[in-house]
């Protein structure tokens, strides 16, 4: 998934992303 851009803001939508 390309959310690296909003991880910040979709921390707290998909907090795995960051993982």
């Amino acid at each position: 998934m390309e959310t690296t851009t909003e991880s910040e803001e979709g921390s707290a939508k998909l907090p795995e992303t960051q993982q």
